[in-house]
């Protein structure tokens, strides 16, 4: 089952903090070989959704949002896992990141939506050579035991330069098996600014066509 929740003309949840300095940026083919944990700054969850992940050994929910950031405009991609699953979760990946910076760390603050309290910390974070996809692993192959059944990980968050979203993006939750599901993902500009530009060209040609059509009949 899939829920999502938009609010993109409304806001959702407002959360004001004390402002804090910039987690290390990934860079592509980088690694983050310890989790950075800091507080988001003031600002808006502007959409957020969740999607349960259901199979033989994998009962999990992965709850996703964006978040606004007040004083800087940027975007932050949060992701959550809860998992009643046989198997722990032990991986969880975000795509679509190549065309921006990944400032990526671990969060305690409270967003709202989906989002609920959690313990569970990522181990390593890192970004493949491409830059298009930022992972988190929680073990076992980096020494944790993944998130066990009955847990909640912490919010894992991207923050980055994109100046808009979409939905569409995939995100990646591995207990062994990697199981893709539908999020958010940045994009270069808004999707109602490339509508709206869209309409204005496509009315510019009626308009250069009816003018030829009115040229000829007169001539």
């Amino acid at each position: 089952m899939k829920r999502l929740i938009l609010a993109l003309a409304v806001t959702t949840a407002t959360l004001v903090v004390s402002p804090m300095a910039q987690a290390a940026v990934i860079a592509p083919g980088g690694v983050q070989a310890a989790p950075d944990t800091q507080a988001l700054l003031a600002g808006t969850l502007v959409a957020s959704g969740f999607q349960n992940v259901v199979s033989s050994n994998v009962n999990a929910q992965i709850r996703y949002g964006v978040y606004r950031e007040t004083s800087t405009g940027n975007l932050v991609f949060l992701y959550q896992i809860a998992t009643n699953s046989l198997d722990p979760i032990t991986r969880l990946t975000g795509f679509n990141f190549d065309a921006y910076t990944t400032d990526v760390f671990n969060t305690t603050s409270v967003v709202g939506g989906p989002f609920t309290a959690g313990t569970v910390v990522y181990n390593v974070a890192n970004r493949t050579a491409s830059g298009g996809t930022v992972g988190f692993d929680y073990g076992p192959t980096v020494g944790g035991a993944g998130v066990a059944p009955g847990q909640t990980s912490t919010i894992m968050a991207i923050r980055t330069n994109a100046p808009s979203f979409s939905i569409g993006g995939n995100i990646g939750v591995t207990d062994g098996t990697t199981f893709n599901i539908t999020g958010f993902t940045p994009t270069p500009e808004p999707a109602t600014a490339v509508l709206f530009g869209g309409c204005f060209i496509g009315l510019g040609a009626f308009r250069a066509w009816r003018r030829r059509q009115d040229t000829s009949a007169s001539s």
